[in-house]
């Protein structure tokens, strides 16, 4: 069967730019692995404007055609300027790779699956009480940058793979590099190794032990059947080894897989490293001092953040639940930050997600309620509520000032948003 990959679309967290002969040069590089590929020629762009010695990029992504029992799709990225050349090649050749590796296991599934269709097929006709329902194995990798300026260009790659059963799973890799020499960083770029890995375990099991029962109930405990999770977050930062990390604007990020520490339902788990824990960190690569946003935890695990700009690092978590003794399904979120807390109750159940804002004129933090309201809270300075916006949809981007909320759809093909609409926002409130 012959592979074909077609050019879907370009979207990009921080600049949209056109695919034209880029786009090209990067796919053709895997022409010799595969027999036809196939690029649009015409694709919907956007420019935003980025401080000039940051580098731009592009995220394009390429889906598998032509498959009965197969999907998958790959996102890649691209530097579109002229002055990150050595980065620009690095990512390319990442990117390269990956395609390839892509091809090739592209064949073997599509037919795992066409067996396994075959199978269940044939059980369905012998037994009236079976029900037949075609099954398609899946290989999606998507791309999300976390940082990008001057010295550092940093992203997380997921994968997502389903060859039958209950579930798929989802992997979370990061990688981090030097925005002006194009080196893949190592924890040993940032400052002594060991010292970093030392810190790093202390520190995420320290953040564990002080945060809610309600989210340490979610990490496997010690006993006959797992290690535990400080065992398993001990061992793997010893000898040569460390959980896949990448740097973002508050520290150095690491990343336990499902199962590593926690049930599958918890999810991937991450904890940041505050750059200011880590004794003799490289200042080469500290963060720029502008506009950023970082997710709160999911399942209410305590972030160490400077929310009051004064050198002091705050305990900060959102905390969700049903309310119990409600006769009707309401849910409820309590926001602590340092010594303070705000709670709020909606009716119905809902997504809760929180994110912290990072603005020159203060600090925020952004609770969804999807589907329900979106409610802004400047923090700087204690906790005061800026507004609450009613919604049917929920938040697809965050600007500087600016928030972007839409309606959100899933359908085989993923999530689809529907028609955006802006909201101004400052210390003085939500436009």
């Amino acid at each position: 069967m012959k592979r074909r990959l077609s050019l879907l679309m370009i979207f990009a967290a921080t600049v949209f730019m056109s695919c034209g002969k880029e786009s090209e040069e990067l796919l053709d590089t895997n022409a010799e692995s595969t027999e036809t590929i196939d690029v649009s020629e015409e694709e919907d762009t956007q420019e935003e404007v980025l401080d000039q010695s940051a580098p731009t990029y592009a995220i394009t992504s390429v889906e598998a055609e032509g498959y009965d029992y197969f999907t998958g799709s790959v996102q890649c990225i691209q530097i579109t300027d002229d002055e990150h050349a050595a980065l620009a090649e690095a990512i390319d050749n990442q990117f390269s790779e990956l395609v390839t590796d892509f091809n090739k296991g592209i064949d073997d599934m599509n037919s795992e699956a066409e067996q396994l269709n075959s199978e269940y097929k044939k059980y369905a006709e012998e037994d009236s009480d079976i029900t037949y329902n075609e099954i398609y194995y899946s290989d999606d990798y998507s791309i999300e940058v976390v940082r990008c300026d001057s010295t550092v260009f940093s992203f997380v790659m997921y994968e997502y793979i389903y060859m039958g059963g209950a579930h798929g799973s989802t992997q979370e890799m990061g990688f981090t590099y030097d925005a002006n020499t194009g080196e893949l960083l190592e924890l040993s770029s940032f400052g002594d190794e060991q010292t970093i890995k030392e810190t790093a375990a202390n520190f995420i099991i320290d953040t564990i032990n002080e945060s809610s029962q309600q989210a340490k109930d979610m990490l496997f405990p010690e006993d006959d059947i797992t290690d535990g999770y400080e065992t398993t977050i001990m061992e793997s930062f010893e000898g040569d080894s460390a959980p896949e990390y990448y740097l973002d604007n508050r520290g150095i990020t690491f990343l336990y897989q499902q199962y590593s520490i926690a049930p599958y339902a918890a999810g991937i788990i991450n904890f940041t490293v505050p750059y200011e824990e880590l004794e003799g960190f490289n200042e080469e690569y500290l963060p720029e001092d502008g506009f950023y946003t970082s997710t709160l935890s999911a399942l209410g695990f305590i972030e160490k953040i400077d929310i009051n700009n004064d050198g002091a690092l705050e305990n900060v978590y959102l905390q969700t639940g049903d309310v119990e003794e409600s006769d009707v399904v309401q849910t409820e979120y309590i926001l602590y930050v340092g010594d303070e807390s705000v709670s709020n109750t909606i009716e119905g159940y809902s997504y809760i997600s929180g994110t912290y804002i990072h603005r020159d004129d203060g600090n925020y933090i952004l609770v969804s309620c999807e589907g329900v309201s979106v409610t802004l809270y400047e923090v700087s300075n204690g906790i005061k509520e800026l507004g609450t916006i009613e919604t049917d949809g929920a938040v697809k981007e965050i600007k500087d000032g600016e928030l972007v909320i839409a309606e959100r759809v899933y359908d085989e093909n993923g999530v689809k948003w529907g028609e955006p609409e802006t909201h101004k926002f400052s210390k003085n409130g939500i436009e």
